[in-house]
């Protein structure tokens, strides 16, 4: 017997893993989304304040056992993307929450030498 891979799971015996990419918002705020499970869509409840790296278990969509019985689960991890690129206006919002919050906030990031001589005049 010959086990096709799948690109979306790792198998470990029964169990599969998986990840979620996430938002900031979404985890920050919590959503609900759709996942890929081995026998179809999954619909699963992301709470508010989920931290990165959480996972989420959900039991019976993992693999069946070779001579019956009850399958495996599925352990998702969740992921929060970063932003990789603000814009000014973005950045200065997210200064803004970060003061609300009470937070060590991040000052804004000084222009470098070549990009001041170089940089539009408005």
């Amino acid at each position: 017997i010959h086990v096709a891979e799948d690109a979306r799971f790792e198998r470990e015996g029964q169990a599969l893993y998986s990840t979620l990419p996430l938002t900031f918002a979404q985890a920050t705020l919590g959503h609900q989304v759709q996942i890929d499970g081995l026998g179809g869509p999954i619909d699963l409840t992301i709470p508010a304040g989920t931290q990165p790296g959480h996972v989420f278990q959900i039991r019976g969509w993992g693999l069946p056992p070779l001579h019956g019985g009850a399958r495996g689960d599925l352990f998702v991890e969740a992921q929060v993307k970063v932003p990789t690129k603000l814009n000014e206006d973005q950045a200065r919002i997210l200064r803004e929450f970060s003061v609300a919050l009470g937070e060590d906030t991040p000052k804004e990031a000084a222009p470098s030498l070549l990009g001041g001589l170089f940089k539009k005049k408005r």
